[in-house]
């Protein structure tokens, strides 16, 4: 398979999408049936999402805004931010269909490392916690 899910870390709270190079629509489908399996699999607690992109290019078949629309639209209510690791090139191109779509503009953040990805999640989810303990 051209993309791989695995959970990136031990507390199931990070689900990793690597992507290869050549992928394309069909396997992305059948990923996202993938993720909201493992999401649900650990509800309720909050699942943030990686998307590695940093090897792949567009998908057989071009980025369309109505496939990035219906993948946001697939969201789980317990599914939390997308991070994508992108190449430059992808970074342009997700740049400008987000800016198409404000939602997902709120839920979706694009950084060049899997390094950054991991920070940004990690500096989000500290205020969540916080909250959830603060409720208690």
């Amino acid at each position: 398979m051209a993309i791989l899910a695995a959970w990136d870390n031990d507390e199931k709270t990070i689900i990793r999408h690597d992507f290869d190079a050549a992928w394309s629509w069909d396997e992305f489908w059948e990923l996202v049936r993938l993720n909201s399996a493992m999401v649900e699999s650990v509800s309720p607690k909050d699942v943030d999402i990686i998307v590695n992109l940093g090897k792949s290019m567009t998908p057989r078949g071009g980025l369309t805004m109505s496939n990035l629309r219906k993948a946001r639209l697939s969201a789980l209510p317990n599914q939390g931010i997308v991070v994508v690791v992108a190449t430059p090139f992808m970074k342009a191109l997700l740049s400008v269909f987000i800016s198409f779509d404000p939602e997902m503009s709120e839920k979706l953040f694009i950084v060049e490392t899997l390094e950054e990805a991991r920070r940004m999640i990690s500096e989000r989810r500290s205020p969540r916690i916080s909250e959830a303990t603060a409720t208690l």
